[in-house]
């Protein structure tokens, strides 16, 4: 765990949350890292689903530059206001840009990004998004690394740390 990362209660953040146990709370200089977890392959290839519960708590309506996680080397990323207020997939090869849904405000938000890993050989996947059960279809492409399994870095692009999550992230 990166400095000041800390679990804490939904019971403690006073969110009415209560049953749900855990979150992970980052204060903007703080990550979590996994960085070499031990699960006997290195990534996975088809379709995937990446699923989180996030609470923003910086100002909105402005350019936040924020990384919610990232597996391996961006691939994927998933990133938080690098175009105001709006949740992308990123990785070297696409980016959902301002093609992605909007987060402008400081509620709990229920995000599943999806890569259905529908394109021809060659090709690149596009991605949908869901928000609190709204479809969002097709928010990006440029998507076809596997999803990498060597490093989770949760709340930052870097360890430096970099492009650091300020709010609170729960599975």
């Amino acid at each position: 765990v990166g400095s000041a990362a800390q679990r804490v209660s939904h019971t403690d953040l006073g969110d009415g949350l209560t049953k749900l146990g855990n979150a992970l709370q980052l204060d903007g200089s703080s990550y979590m890292q996994a960085g070499s977890p031990r699960l006997g392959e290195k990534s996975l290839t088809g379709a995937w689903a990446g699923e989180f519960w996030m609470q923003f708590s910086g100002s909105t309506g402005t350019a936040a530059n924020q990384y919610i996680a990232n597996f391996g080397n961006n691939s994927p990323g998933f990133i938080y206001g690098f175009g105001v207020d709006t949740l992308e997939v990123y990785e070297p090869g696409g980016r959902s840009g301002t093609n992605g849904p909007t987060v402008a405000d400081n509620q709990w938000h229920h995000v599943i990004f999806v890569n259905y890993n529908d394109a021809p050989v060659g090709s690149t996947n596009t991605v949908d998004a869901y928000i609190d059960g709204v479809h969002y279809a097709k928010i990006g492409g440029g998507f076809n690394l596997p999803v990498s399994l060597s490093s989770f870095l949760f709340g930052a692009a870097t360890t430096g740390p970099a492009n650091v999550f300020t709010g609170d992230l729960d599975e």
